[in-house]
């Protein structure tokens, strides 16, 4: 059961296109519970009759935890296509941090849905093909999209559609101005 919620949200616009996927935030209230029945289980084994460091020491560790856990949660990933200029990828972690990419779009070739396979479930993701412009004898280079929450392939169907409008707009644009002289 996926318990990720997913917002698609689409600007009606040819030339540029945002595509924001919002996880579930942390739970605090589950933290809390399991919090509570650790503190029921060391009362139960007497933990209090121990000497104070070693109960500031596992206090401590927990709230090393709970740092950790914030700080590698990912709360929201988006993905700007602009037809002229490129493609941002954003991602905003619970604590606030935000970590952008940005891709010229000279260097864009395409956006494909991918597949991988493993053991027991075949997985869909979002790839963008990038491939230097001054050289195109280098290899693609294949960058995945929404790394952090795995959306589910009728998200990214509703993505590569739109992904796919923004860069035939550009493909266009691009064509008609190869095609026009100057005098």
């Amino acid at each position: 059961m996926d318990h990720r919620t997913q917002r698609f949200k689409n600007e009606n616009d040819v030339y540029c296109r945002t595509f924001t996927l919002d996880q579930k935030t942390f739970c605090f209230r589950r933290w809390m519970q399991h919090t509570a029945i650790l503190n029921v289980v060391g009362f139960v084994l007497g933990v209090q009759n121990q000497e104070v460091t070693v109960l500031l020491v596992v206090t401590l560790i927990l709230f090393v935890v709970l740092l950790v856990k914030l700080h590698f949660k990912v709360s929201q990933e988006s993905l700007l296509v602009m037809a002229s200029i490129g493609i941002q990828v954003t991602t905003t972690y619970a604590l606030g941090k935000r970590s952008l990419q940005f891709y010229d779009i000279r260097n864009v070739k395409d956006i494909i849905i991918n597949e991988g396979i493993t053991m027991h479930k075949v997985i869909f993701y979002l790839v963008l093909l990038l491939q230097d412009h001054d050289t195109h004898e280098q290899p693609l280079t294949l960058v995945p999209l929404f790394k952090h929450s795995w959306p589910r392939l009728n998200f990214l169907q509703e993505v590569y559609a739109g992904t796919q409008e923004v860069l035939k707009h550009r493909r266009k644009m691009c064509h008609r101005d190869k095609n026009v002289t100057v005098s």
